[in-house]
């Protein structure tokens, strides 16, 4: 994507906040285009360097290397300021993770662990590239630490109970999500955590509940493209057809090049075979 498409894009977004939607309606799609931004910039930083040494090489310059004496103190400093540059290693952490490079995000996130063993924001995401490879008793562990340092995070919280849910263990999970709806004090966290009740409720065949909290998720997020989506499921195992191609329809205005929204596609088609 060029500049002045990257720029456009942005001008929707602006656009889009303009006209009345919220940080949440358009979050990921700065993301998305905060991620390809910043991913471009590391591969031209890289090239930079990369021409800079062949230049060095082709003129016959060698770095001369100097011993430097460093006392403990010094090196503790850099140890330090190290630390405060976790933005990076979370940069690229968060880049593989949305482009589902789980082992890529793992070894980036332990890595910066190492570095800053109780950094939240660390942990937080290093747990969510575990649960995503299915490294659900890694994650919870990384979880309960989070917990132990904030206890009040409920973006912890909240991927505890997704954890419960994929093992089946629906009781634990909506105790986790009930804990995240009562301090209701991150809006991702209560987002995601609505949507993910009504996945719980859909799974257990509690229709009726698994329609209200889909429809609590899209009332917090608009353009939660997922909730659309089992929201129309549930419709249809309800028997609502109708419901369930409005639903079907939306999820593919949303965001018509996404795998969910194929799978849309796939189901109305469905409906007029």
């Amino acid at each position: 994507m060029k500049i002045e498409d990257k720029r456009k894009k942005l001008y929707e977004i602006r656009k889009r906040v303009e006209k009345g939607e919220k940080y949440e309606d358009v979050k990921e799609d700065l993301k998305k285009l905060y991620i390809e931004i910043k991913s471009e910039m590391d591969s031209l930083k890289d090239f930079l360097d990369e021409i800079k040494d062949f230049t060095l090489s082709i003129k016959g310059e060698k770095k001369e290397e100097v011993k430097v004496y460093v006392n403990p103190s010094a090196f503790v400093q850099r140890l330090r300021i190290t630390e405060v540059d976790l933005t990076t290693f979370i940069d690229k952490g968060w880049n593989a993770i949305a482009k589902g490079n789980y082992k890529e995000a793992i070894e980036i996130l332990e890595k910066a662990k190492e570095l800053s063993p109780e950094n939240t924001k660390v942990l937080t995401l290093l747990g969510w590239a575990y649960a995503q490879s299915g490294r659900y008793d890694d994650a919870l562990l990384i979880y309960q630490k989070v917990l132990t340092i904030e206890p009040a995070n409920t973006l912890a919280m909240k991927d505890m109970g997704y954890i419960c849910y994929k093992k089946g263990i629906y009781g634990e999970a909506i105790e986790h999500f009930a804990r995240v709806l009562k301090l209701n004090n991150n809006p991702t966290a209560t987002l995601y955590t609505l949507y993910y009740m009504g996945l719980v409720y859909l799974d257990r065949e509690m229709f009726d509940d698994a329609e209200e909290f889909f429809k609590k998720a899209i009332e917090k997020g608009p353009n939660l493209q997922e909730a659309y989506y089992y929201l129309a499921i549930t419709c249809e195992r309800k028997g609502e057809i109708l419901d369930a191609k409005k639903y079907l329809r939306r999820t593919i205005e949303i965001n018509p090049d996404t795998k969910i929204a194929e799978n849309a596609m796939k189901k109305l088609q469905a409906y007029v075979d």
